[in-house]
Formats: structure tokens, C-alpha cells, sequence
């Protein structure tokens, strides 16, 4: 899979993504190739990247830090994704806490929201 997704255009790597959200937490093995998708230069495969890791679930708690950096991404859609995957991955709340707070001042009502749903 990492293969094809390595070598797979913008729209394909859009759809790979998405594909994954199905199988939730059996998705666990991409975990690896989902962690350098947050890295893509494309703001929507990192957001839908983020978006795959919450849905796995706890089996993604590897990306903890990844996502915690993600949460300072320059468009809003991506930090939100962020934020909403460290509460669905039950991050440790010492390390998210931070983020989380940040959160409620931003600029965008989205990530407003994600920081204040970390929260509770």
C-alpha cells in the first residue's frame, strides 16, 4: 500500500486516505504511512491524514507528536483535524493541554471549537 501511495497522484492519495476512514481502528497498519502524509504539501491530504489517525484510534497514539506539531499548521481545516484526532487517540492531556488552550484563541471558530472539545 505504501508503494502505491508513494507513487500515487494528488487525487489518488486524496482517496487512499479516505478509504482507510472505513475500517477505523483495523486501519492501524497505515499508521506509518499516515505519519508522512501529515507532512504533505497538500493541506488537504494533511487534514485528511489527521482526520484517518482519529479514526483509528488509540492504536494511533504514535502520532501524538506529529499531530501536536500539526495543531500550529498554517490552514485552520488542518489544525482542527489535528486537534479532534488527539482527542480520539486519547493523547496524553499533559502534552495536548498546551494545544488545546492555544486553540481557544485562535482566529478561525473551527479550531475554537476543536480546542475547547480537547478540553472536555
Amino acid at each position: 500500500m505504501a508503494q502505491l501511495a508513494d507513487e500515487a497522484e494528488l487525487p489518488r492519495r486524496r482517496a487512499l486516505i479516505k478509504a482507510l476512514w472505513e475500517f477505523d481502528e483495523a486501519a492501524a497498519g497505515a499508521v506509518p504511512w499516515l505519519l508522512q502524509t501529515l507532512e504533505d504539501a497538500d493541506a488537504d491530504v494533511r487534514a485528511l491524514a489527521a482526520h484517518a489517525l482519529g479514526r483509528i484510534g488509540p492504536d494511533a497514539v504514535a502520532a501524538t507528536a506529529s499531530l501536536v506539531a500539526l495543531a500550529g499548521d498554517d490552514v485552520p481545516q488542518v489544525r482542527s483535524r489535528a486537534m479532534w484526532a488527539l482527542t480520539r487517540i486519547g493523547a496524553d492531556s499533559a502534552i495536548t493541554a498546551q494545544v488545546f488552550l492555544e486553540a481557544l484563541m485562535d482566529a478561525d471558530p473551527e479550531v475554537m471549537k476543536a480546542g475547547l472539545h480537547g478540553l472536555t
